[in-house]
């Protein structure tokens, strides 16, 4: 597999290509969760300082939101205590920022009339994504209250942030239009709730866009670049894999993606893109290398309709990935039963007795085995071998009279007419 030159420029897919990613943001766990959160707050507790208090705490996780995305981390941050309770400057000196505005809205207007100071309002609605990216980028009020530095990120971004102006102005519609049905069909007691869980969502939306405008633009406005390996929270992973994947590479996505896990070797995220990639371009060297280990963290998160489906993919491979602990195969084994794999359920159990000499779990599974044997695949001989073995070996087992009386249901089935 070919190496790839991790130190050159990464190509960043625009953010006019990943608008659908954008909405799919905001249904994450911790943006619905938040959002909820809010609603309910405001619901139990419906006041005004409660209402700014968690406006304010929305604004703060959506520049948060905008920070991460702007280095290169595409998903939600955590709800952490930091998250929540540290750097307020930021929304604060947003709410400055817009209050010095409103004054210049205000003086404006009585001073030279109507007329100017509707110019001023939408010369300023136009500019409020800028406003917004400049305190994001320089967390300072004396740089993001300056409508020079807004001009100049527009700019430098030049036609895209019409682009992006013109989504803004999409989004604020789609929330509207949210909010209308919604309030149809909610009770009239609740609005200032349901509209705090509904705004927190969007603007958290919203800002993870105008973050990702600043990665796409990181050049043109100095920024530093993105760290190229992401969180395991989003593995649409790197930019770089996007763009591989993008490109049809599927050699240089499959090697960025072997990167990425090998970086963190228990994220379960990773390791499922990987193998439902290498499945999807026909890589059987990388299903079956990194099986045993992807194996191993769906068990431990008990996931065995995962860990059934895997199995079956290896086979398919020619090969077995056993699981290591013996108390698994029934569970899968019953769930590949059930799936109607019953070559893939022969498989996973045969040999259990010999990997695991005198288990407690061989005559549950044996049991089972003995059933798909007789009724699927109709092999009485090897049901009855199986059914004998287990009285052998395991005589007293709590099994055991089930096994007698399936095993003398299998002989008198058998047994030849006198």
């Amino acid at each position: 597999m070919e190496r790839i030159d991790r130190s050159r420029k990464i190509d960043i897919p625009p953010f006019w290509n990943r608008i659908p990613s954008f909405f799919l943001y905001g249904l994450k766990p911790v943006p619905v969760i938040l959002s909820a959160l809010s609603g309910l707050l405001l619901y139990l507790a419906p006041n005004f300082w409660v209402s700014f208090l968690l406006y304010a705490v929305a604004l703060k996780y959506s520049m948060e939101a905008l920070q991460h995305t702007m280095r290169g981390e595409l998903a939600p941050p955590p709800i952490t205590r930091g998250v929540l309770l540290d750097k307020y400057e930021l929304p604060l000196t947003l709410f400055a920022v817009l209050a010095l505005y409103l004054f210049a809205l205000y003086s404006i207007g009585n001073s030279l009339g109507l007329t100017a100071a509707l110019l001023l309002f939408l010369f300023g609605a136009f500019l409020f994504p800028a406003l917004i990216m400049c305190l994001g980028i320089s967390e300072s009020f004396s740089f993001s209250a300056n409508p020079l530095n807004w001009l100049t990120l527009v700019k430098r971004i030049g036609w895209g942030y019409l682009a992006l102006y013109g989504l803004q102005i999409s989004l604020s519609g789609a929330q509207t239009s949210v909010e209308y049905l919604v309030f149809e069909r909610v009770d009239s007691e609740t609005p200032a709730a349901v509209w705090m869980a509904i705004n927190t969502l969007f603007m958290i939306i919203s800002f993870h866009m105008m973050g990702y405008v600043i990665l796409q633009y990181h050049q043109a406005l100095d920024e530093p670049p993105p760290a190229q390996a992401l969180s395991d929270e989003n593995i649409a992973g790197s930019l770089l894999l996007e763009k591989f994947i993008q490109e049809g590479n599927s050699l240089a996505a499959t090697e960025e993606l072997i990167a990425l896990v090998k970086s963190e070797p228990n994220s379960l995220a990773l390791r499922k893109k990987l193998h439902n990639y290498a499945m999807l371009n026909q890589q059987k060297e990388v299903v079956v290398e990194y099986a045993p280990a992807y194996m191993q963290l769906l068990l431990k998160r008990g996931d065995i309709a995962s860990a059934s489906q895997l199995f079956s993919d290896c086979l398919a491979h020619d090969n077995i990935c056993h699981p290591r602990l013996p108390s698994v195969y029934l569970p899968i084994f019953i769930n590949l039963k059930q799936r109607r794999c019953f070559q893939d359920a022969i498989a996973l159990a045969k040999g259990f007795h010999k990997r695991f000499p005198a288990n407690e779990h061989t005559p549950n599974l044996y049991l089972e085995l003995a059933k798909v044997f007789c009724e699927e695949q109709q092999r009485d001989d090897l049901a009855k071998k199986l059914l004998h073995y287990l009285l052998k070996t395991f005589h007293g087992h709590q099994k055991t009279a089930e096994v007698e009386s399936y095993l003398k249901l299998l002989e008198s089935l058998t047994q030849e007419p006198s």
